[in-house]
């Protein structure tokens, strides 16, 4: 998959859209999960790396700055978006499973269907 900037960007908007229609103060999963991109704490534990904090940092930074780890680590060995974005709602990388509902959403914002 590609891993360009541009396709970051489009993939980081439909996650989102699908995760919390795009809610920064959305909290789900029972509370476990946050942010416009509804990540847990175990997410967020397992893709932080060398983020710099500042007095003016937000939530909403360090959730982008896990996702782009995520999506720099995760999209090579992707096959297409879906497949990337599919991984991240099983809580961050390749393996078993797949959410054919997460997946037709997620597909729906992103452009492919």
């Amino acid at each position: 998959m590609d891993s360009s900037e541009q396709s970051y960007q489009k993939f980081r908007q439909a996650i989102a859209l699908v995760e919390s229609s795009d809610n920064p103060r959305l909290w789900g999963d029972n509370g476990l999960a946050c942010g416009r991109y509804q990540q847990h704490p175990a997410f967020m534990q397992r893709w932080i790396k060398d983020f710099n904090c500042s007095d003016r940092t937000s939530w909403d930074d360090l959730f982008e700055a896990c996702l782009r780890n995520f999506f720099n680590a995760c999209a090579p060995p992707a096959k297409s978006p879906t497949e990337l974005a599919v991984w991240y709602n099983m809580h961050g990388g390749p393996g078993p499973g797949w959410n054919a509902q997460y997946a037709y959403r997620f597909d729906k914002f992103y452009g492919t269907v």
